[in-house]
């Protein structure tokens, strides 16, 4: 009996030091890790001279960042005033990069051709899009940062000494663009939220507010004017893999989750919660990874999906509405937002029950292993008995 003890307790302490080994600190952040960070991975025995360089250098890259995005502003704000005089809608196109008259004028055809299915109600708010190819020419004084070019799209929103332009910069690699549904898609899926800006306007103080706080990915993939809500074939396939669900459920958030179980208060969660609401409108975003963080398989089109849904007289008075978010909503659709993202949750994701629930087809194995572990323990303990 000691002799088992003793190796029950061994065994104890083994496992302990096992589990204490693999769960020291790293010093690394798992978020900077796998690259979902936007921070600078630094190692929290670093010095302190390196830590305050890294933060420094973010800095100056947010900095550069900005210049750039500002200088395509004044570069796109004369041809958005020109357009406006001359009463014309379609979004502005600037290419960065080697590109041939021909290449521009189909591009600018195709944000044309994609801007008239929009069906925009009339001028709102000038969008211009700049595709940055591998040869940009862009110049600012000398004296800017050497600094690797992003390849994130980032977006330069409306603000109060330019109310009437959005900018959307589109990383275009091997400019020019050969294949039309890859240019169409590519100028598609840059012109994020700016294409709500440009058709519906500027949004009310509380949507803005929304927008800064949670709500910009939401807004990410505008097509509003080809379908509505649906789910993803590719990507219910990919649930259907064992490895699909651990992705499923690493990376997206529980309330996300729970409206797929059809919990309403979750539904409402995940999209509006009131303590992520900033205290001002967006000034910039970039985009830089799609699912780290999100809410929903289909985030990004929730919001046209909505559009969609509710045609664009009702998105607009939700659009420009000065009620809260929840208000706006349900008195443009006559729904409450819970109720419709929950609808919305069940046509565009994966059917989930959560709770307990027992494994049926494996009831008949788990009860035999049961009566064998009986039998065993009373065989057992009858043959101690007679000892």
């Amino acid at each position: 009996m000691a002799r088992d003890l003793r190796l029950w307790l061994i065994a104890v302490a083994g496992a302990a030091l096992i589990a204490l080994i693999a769960g020291r600190p790293t010093g690394v952040p798992p978020a900077s890790v796998f690259g979902l960070s936007d921070q600078p991975a630094t190692d929290s025995h670093a010095p302190l001279w390196a830590t305050r360089t890294a933060t420094l250098a973010q800095q100056w890259r947010a900095a550069w960042d900005r210049a750039r995005l500002e200088r395509y502003r004044e570069m796109l704000e004369p041809r958005a005033d020109s357009a406006r005089q001359a009463g014309g809608t379609a979004p502005i196109l600037l290419v960065d990069g080697a590109s041939t008259p021909e290449t521009r004028a189909k591009l600018q055809g195709f944000l044309s051709d994609l801007w008239h299915r929009a069906d925009p109600e009339g001028f709102k708010i000038a969008v211009g899009i700049v595709l940055v190819g591998d040869s940009s020419t862009l110049r600012l004084p000398v004296d800017h940062p050497s600094l690797t070019r992003s390849w994130n799209t980032e977006y330069l929103f409306p603000d109060s000494a330019h109310r009437a332009l959005c900018v959307a910069v589109v990383p275009a690699r091997n400019l020019p663009l050969e294949r039309e549904p890859r240019a169409r898609a590519l100028l598609e899926q840059g012109l994020g939220p700016c294409a709500f800006y440009g058709a519906f306007g500027a949004p009310g103080p509380d949507i803005a507010r929304w927008l800064r706080g949670q709500g910009l990915w939401f807004a990410a993939q505008p097509h509003w004017w080809e379908r509505g809500a649906a789910a993803d074939p590719d990507v219910l396939g990919f649930l259907g893999q064992p490895e699909g669900w651990r992705f499923f459920y690493a990376q997206f958030g529980f309330d996300g989750v729970a409206c797929y179980a059809r919990i309403r208060d979750r539904c409402f969660r995940a999209v509006y919660d009131s303590g992520a609401v900033a205290d001002s409108a967006p000034t910039t975003w970039r985009v830089a990874y799609w699912w780290d963080g999100r809410p929903f398989l289909n985030t990004a089109s929730y919001l046209s999906d909505v559009a969609h849904a509710l045609g664009s007289e009702r998105f607009m008075a939700f659009w420009g509405s000065d009620l809260p978010v929840d208000s706006a909503f349900h008195l443009a659709s006559d729904t409450t937002l819970a109720d419709w993202t929950r609808h919305w949750a069940t046509v565009t994701g994966p059917p989930l029950a959560v709770g307990t629930a027992a494994f049926l087809p494996g009831m008949p194995a788990s009860l035999l292993a049961m009566f064998l572990a009986l039998g065993a323990t009373v065989w057992y303990a009858g043959r101690r008995q007679i000892g």
